[in-house]
């Protein structure tokens, strides 16, 4: 229980003390705002992991969680999850800036693996995009599925992303 409190006070922490670091394409403002964004990301895919659906719900735009905070985790907690994976594990790939696009503003994407086991490898690799809020939280607005045959780098992340809109 502790443990989980510590991760949800450390996400909601970063999601509201976590300036934009300058918005700048690049220099080293442009670096602190993809890091940021980076970490905001690993940290969702941390609260899903753990089950953790407040914390996860609150990282989401209202227009990927499609309506409040309270229906979003009222619905993760009545859909089915299969398995538990204690060895998980997070990691991010590198991210890049992306231009506003259709209906989602301009953001950082990324590639943000769920490695279920890492004995055999067995992974889930989504495309996130994550955009900054007025508060200069950064919240994740689109989501995607990569496969691994079609590669998961930036590139291949940035296409299924504009493909998903």
């Amino acid at each position: 229980m502790t443990a989980r409190l510590v991760r949800t006070a450390a996400l909601l922490t970063i999601m509201v003390a976590v300036p934009l670091a300058g918005c700048g394409d690049g220099g080293a403002g442009g670096e602190e705002r993809r890091a940021s964004a980076a970490e905001a990301a690993r940290r969702f895919q941390q609260a899903q992991l753990d089950k953790e659906w407040r914390v996860a719900c609150e990282a989401m735009t209202q227009r990927l969680r499609r309506g409040t905070v309270a229906a979003c985790v009222e619905e993760r907690d009545s859909t089915p999850r299969i398995g538990s994976y204690p060895e998980a594990r997070v990691t991010t790939g590198k991210p890049f800036d992306m231009e506003a696009d259709g209906p989602h503003p301009a953001g950082v994407g990324m590639r943000v693996t769920l490695l279920l086991d890492p004995a055999t490898g067995n992974r889930i690799d989504t495309a996130l995009r994550l955009v900054p809020a007025e508060d200069g939280a950064w919240l994740v607005d689109q989501a995607a599925n990569l496969d691994a045959s079609l590669g998961t780098g930036p590139d291949a992340a940035r296409a299924r992303l504009d493909e998903a809109r």
